[in-house]
């Protein structure tokens, strides 16, 4: 930063109230001027001689901060060198707001909010689904969506993406990431809830970008799935402490119960990975050969340990389009006791990590919800956070280097 402006600028920015100059790059000491009233960007300038402008140019000139940038911020261009792209972390250390977690709109991670749906133009587009009618026991998951996004913000640090010590790889870096907010929740009215949630995944795929769902009980998979009608086969693969094959009971179908019956019904679901089911189950034994008979393989949370975790990479379809859904209660309550039904000996962070991180090498996956998460059952926040946690490291490992789903030297992509 620089006192005061020095001798005036070339043609190029004449007219503008030059405010003050902040370094954007080391090199050539190329920097930006601001106009004094309304802070955008107008102009690049290039000093020397203790403080002499050498030359200046045009809005237009300034890499990744041309007129109409939609960042609006003072940000420092993508590595990458995109013309339009602002790096979402330029917020932090050296130049512009320091912006704490604590501080500011906790969309997730800090992204941009997008509410237009129409026009969503990312990699990974979040949508919350707070809704909870679904639940047969605890209520409270309607609020898993904003505590997700609030125990996001711990890692929004300032630095650029997130750098892995032991994989020695910055994960998130180029990853865009949007939030599109909530999709509508209309109050005891299940189909027209699930009839919102739907037509928020579907648009994100329509976009091109990868869906990411914040739930909200285990209903909200329903929608979520039946929104990839018109794409190509996706095989679940579910992280849960509990079946959810229940077929009909007492008239419901659209409970938290049911999800994974629904998803085996669909022609576009070409089998299901059912992992972490354990002790007393609330679907009786005929779910378990339903489940069975209908193309789902089910594996607890012991059988997973004894087998190691390449072993059950080994047991999904290899080089297929998966839809991951946890929920929350697959994990256990000694990690995350924030659920409606806590189930004791579930997983621990690292073996979900660690088995997600090898699907995502394994194949493309295509979308992803988290539900159960009821923040109301958990004061220390710890399970919102594990949840914040998760996703973000899966979504980084997704879109690595050399991963199914980061486009090619073509500019193919395989999530559609």
């Amino acid at each position: 930063m620089f006192d005061g402006p020095p001798s005036a600028p070339s043609p190029g920015l004449v007219g503008e109230a030059l405010k003050f100059y902040e370094t954007l790059s080391k090199e050539n000491m190329a920097t930006v001027a601001f106009a004094q009233e309304s802070g955008a960007a107008v102009g690049s300038i290039t000093f020397v001689d203790g403080g002499a402008i050498a030359e200046a140019g045009s809005p237009d000139d300034i890499l990744g901060a041309p007129a109409g940038h939609a960042c609006g911020c003072f940000c420092k261009p993508l590595e990458s060198g995109s013309s339009d792209r602002c790096d979402p972390m330029s917020h932090g250390y050296d130049t512009g707001r320091l912006n704490l977690p604590f501080v500011g709109i906790s969309t997730f991670a800090k992204a941009p909010y997008e509410p237009d749906w129409t026009r969503i133009n990312a990699d990974v587009a979040i949508l919350g689904a707070p809704f909870d009618f679904g639940t047969q026991w605890r209520a409270g998951a309607r609020f898993g969506p904003r505590s997700i996004r609030e125990a996001s913000t711990l890692f929004s640090f300032g630095h650029a993406g997130a750098y892995d010590h032991e994989d020695d790889v910055t994960y998130l870096a180029d990853t865009r990431i949007v939030d599109l907010g909530d999709a509508d929740i209309v109050h005891t009215d299940t189909l027209a809830s699930h009839a919102n949630i739907e037509a928020g995944v579907r648009a994100i795929l329509g976009s091109g970008a990868m869906p990411v769902v914040l739930g909200g009980d285990h209903s909200v998979n329903i929608p979520c799935v039946a929104a990839f009608s018109d794409q190509e086969p996706i095989h679940v693969v579910q992280i849960d402490a509990h079946l959810d094959f229940v077929d009909e009971r007492h008239g419901v179908r659209f409970g938290h119960g049911n999800p994974m019956r629904r998803a085996a019904e669909r022609a576009w679901v070409s089998g299901l990975s059912q992992i972490g089911m354990r002790n007393v189950s609330s679907t009786a034994k005929e779910g378990y050969d339903d489940a069975r008979r209908m193309g789902s393989d089910i594996v607890s949370v012991r059988q997973f340990r004894a087998m190691g975790i390449d072993a059950m990479l080994d047991r999904i379809p290899g080089g297929a389009r998966y839809y991951v859904t946890i929920d929350i209660d697959g994990f256990d309550p000694s990690i995350a006791p924030g659920t409606g039904t806590p189930s004791h000996g579930g997983f621990l962070y690292y073996e979900i990590l660690e088995f997600l991180d090898g699907l995502a090498r394994r194949g493309a996956v295509v979308g992803i919800d988290l539900v159960e998460v009821a923040p109301d059952y958990d004061r220390s926040g710890a399970t919102a956070i594990l949840a914040a946690q998760l996703l973000l490291n899966l979504i980084g490992r997704i879109f690595a280097p050399n991963r199914p789903n980061v486009p090619a030297d073509d500019g193919a992509n395989l999530v559609t």
